[in-house]
């Protein structure tokens, strides 16, 4: 059924470097952030955000732009990190002296942590992907859960208040693998 639809996709990255190298691959993506997004209100049919607005330092900016990009009734599934996640607490916490270095000092401490990391983090990918990662979607994978400068945590009555507060309705929730992520099927009204 899917398959007989035209669809336009546009992929929104900060990096310039992935917004190229989709381009190179004949996909439409723009550069931008999530929390002010250069794209016209209500042009969006279906809204996909994974584990982008809990690194925001306003998830509920990024959330309302969510919302304003997307059609009414259409849909946004959106995927954050669940607030009883218990990685948050042990490493995303434990890392904060590498952060600190990375974020204040010098991002070349990352060429010295993250092969160190792999010894800890690929028995976990693992455990969640039934698959060793390949080098760069393991630093990738890195960067975004341990080097991110902040992590907001989610719940679903938080994720309800976004919801409530910007006229859209849940659909669906449900935790992914291990319960490390909440994830929800939201439409806007």
């Amino acid at each position: 059924m899917w398959l007989n639809h035209k669809f336009q996709i546009t992929g929104v990255d900060l990096s310039p470097t992935n917004v190229e190298i989709l381009k190179r691959k004949g996909y439409k993506a723009i550069c931008g952030s999530v929390t002010n997004l250069e794209l016209e209100d209500h042009i969006s049919d279906f809204t996909v955000c994974n584990g982008v607005i809990n690194v925001t330092s306003d998830p509920f900016l990024a959330f309302k732009e969510l919302v304003r990009i997307t059609k009414p009734s259409g849909y946004i599934f959106l995927n954050v990190t669940n607030k009883f996640n218990p990685y948050y607490y042990i490493i995303y916490k434990a890392a904060y002296p590498i952060r600190y270095i990375y974020w204040n000092w010098s991002k070349s401490i990352i060429d010295y942590i993250y092969p160190i990391s792999k010894i800890f983090f690929q028995p976990f990918a693992y455990l969640i992907y039934k698959q060793f990662l390949d080098d760069q979607s393991g630093k990738t994978i890195f960067m975004d859960g341990v080097m991110a400068p902040r992590m907001a945590l989610f719940s679903k009555s938080m994720l309800r208040s976004y919801a409530k507060r910007c006229n859209t309705e849940i659909i669906k929730f449900d935790y992914n693998r291990y319960y490390l992520s909440l994830a929800s099927i939201m439409k806007v009204n």
